[in-house]
């Protein structure tokens, strides 16, 4: 797999920071929540909106957020427990919704990360990690959105783009995420986000 962009880590945050509200707005689409892009921009500018429940708005905010988190801490290693962090700020609470895992399983968990770190190109990396995560659940909520975080902070740091599922295409996505969940084949479903799922600007 070849990277689909090529940016500096500087181009890649401009390209976040531009489209910022339309990654959240997608992602709190693809979490139930039907809420309009203007809506969801007004609320990333810090501007109350009506018609909205305060758990809803809650959710845009903590992705915005996280997101911000990701920039700021993209040099720090991808670890298990910063993968935990990141659920906790998705859902800003005194813990996290991790699962109960014992220590074995956690070692394994563990292991298969590093493991997947390892892989050299960053696309295929972060499109690995992301599925990974999103088929091991660890969290009792908020698996996709913080798998996807995850991902991103590896596309990000090496320039790759922007992991972000079109609105018309999530149903299409979660049908192959469950295919993938049941047959353990990634590669049918790598593709799929690999051509339709990455954002990003060709600068040179």
């Amino acid at each position: 797999m070849k990277n689909k962009y090529s940016m500096t880590v500087e181009e890649n945050i401009f390209v976040v920071r531009r489209n910022l509200a339309d990654y959240i707005w997608k992602s709190v689409y693809h979490a139930g929540i039907e809420v309009s892009y203007p809506k969801v921009s007004v609320i990333c500018d810090g501007i109350s909106v009506d018609g909205m429940k305060l758990n809803e708005i809650d959710i845009i905010i903590n992705l915005k957020n996280t997101w911000y988190f990701i920039l700021e801490n993209l040099e720090n290693m991808v670890t298990f427990d910063e993968i935990v962090k990141i659920n906790k700020l998705i859902f800003e609470r005194g813990t996290s919704s991790v699962q109960k895992i014992d220590l074995e399983r956690k070692k394994e968990v563990e292991k298969n990360i590093k493991n997947i770190l390892n892989i050299k190109n960053a696309t295929d990396r972060a499109l690995t990690l992301m599925l990974y995560l999103m088929k091991e659940k660890l969290f009792c909520a908020g698996n996709k959105r913080t798998s996807m975080m995850v991902a991103n902070k590896i596309m990000i740091k090496n320039g790759c783009g922007i992991i972000s599922i079109p609105i018309q295409l999530q149903k299409n996505f979660d049908a192959e995420l469950c295919n993938y969940s049941k047959n353990n084949k990634i590669e049918k479903i790598k593709s799929f986000l690999y051509e339709n799922c990455i954002d990003g600007i060709h600068f040179r």
